[in-house]
């Protein structure tokens, strides 16, 4: 559990630096997304820690990450293609 509470609080620090926020500057809402099995009171441990931490008024704690985060993937064709000539494994014809 301790272990939990420093990564989330270590990411949340990292996000208000990248983002340029100060701490003093209270936060309306932050998730935390989890996959382990927390009871209730340890729910509202890191709740209240994360809170405190982190000076936010609301903290939300759930599973489903693909509410919040999307991937894509996309193939760099020039590359690719530079990759296959040079390794003699592609060809190309002109007709």
């Amino acid at each position: 559990m301790t272990s939990v509470l420093q990564s989330v609080i270590e990411l949340g620090r990292t996000v208000r630096d990248q983002k340029k926020l100060p701490v003093k500057l209270p936060l309306k809402a932050v998730t935390v997304i989890h996959y382990g099995e927390l009871d209730e009171t340890e729910a509202e441990l890191l709740k209240q820690y994360v809170m405190t931490e982190l000076n936010v008024k609301h903290v939300e704690l759930t599973r489903n990450e693909s509410s919040y985060i999307q991937f894509s993937a996309v193939l760099d064709f020039k590359k690719k293609v530079c990759s296959l000539i040079t390794k003699g494994n592609g060809f190309i014809s002109s007709r």
